[in-house]
C-alpha cells in the first residue's frame, strides 16, 4: 500500500513539474498582439516603425515583388494558416535521416515570427515557439 502512495506522490510531482514547465514556456513566448508601436527585431535588431523613412507599408510594395517573395519562400502561403504541415514533416524526416538540422521548412509567417521575436538558435523548443507565434 505504501508503494502505491509513493508512486502516486511521484506521479503528482512529475505532473506538477510538467505543468509548471508548460506554463512558463507559454508565458515566456511572445505574443504578436502585444505590439502596439515601433519594435526592434530580436534576431537582427532591425527597427520597424511606420514613422521611419525607410519603412514601406505593404500597399506601397508592388504586387510583383510580393508574388516573387511568396513563390520563392512559401509557395503554399495562401493554402495554410501559418504552418505548412507537409513541409514540416518533410523537414523532420530529412533532419532525422541526417541527424542534424539540415532543412527548415518554415513558412513566411514562421520566418517572421523567428526574425521578429526569437533568435537563430536551432532547437525544437525554438521551433515550437515559432509555431505558436505563427498560429497567433
Amino acid at each position: 500500500m505504501k508503494i502505491v502512495i509513493w508512486i502516486s506522490i511521484a506521479c503528482g510531482c512529475i505532473a506538477l513539474l510538467v505543468g509548471i514547465s508548460i506554463a512558463l514556456f507559454l508565458l515566456t513566448t511572445p505574443r504578436p498582439t502585444d505590439i502596439k508601436s515601433c519594435i526592434e527585431t530580436e534576431m537582427f535588431h532591425v527597427r520597424l516603425c511606420p514613422t521611419d523613412g525607410n519603412y514601406a507599408k505593404i500597399k506601397e510594395i508592388s504586387a510583383n515583388m510580393k508574388s516573387a517573395v511568396i513563390v520563392s519562400e512559401d509557395g503554399n502561403f495562401y493554402n495554410h494558416q501559418g504552418i505548412d504541415w507537409y513541409e514540416m514533416r518533410e523537414s523532420f524526416d530529412r533532419n532525422w535521416q541526417r541527424g542534424e538540422f539540415a532543412r527548415g521548412g518554415s513558412t513566411i509567417t514562421q520566418q517572421l515570427a523567428k526574425n521578429v521575436y526569437l533568435n537563430g538558435e536551432k532547437s525544437v523548443l525554438r521551433k515550437v515557439r515559432e509555431a505558436l507565434i505563427a498560429v497567433q
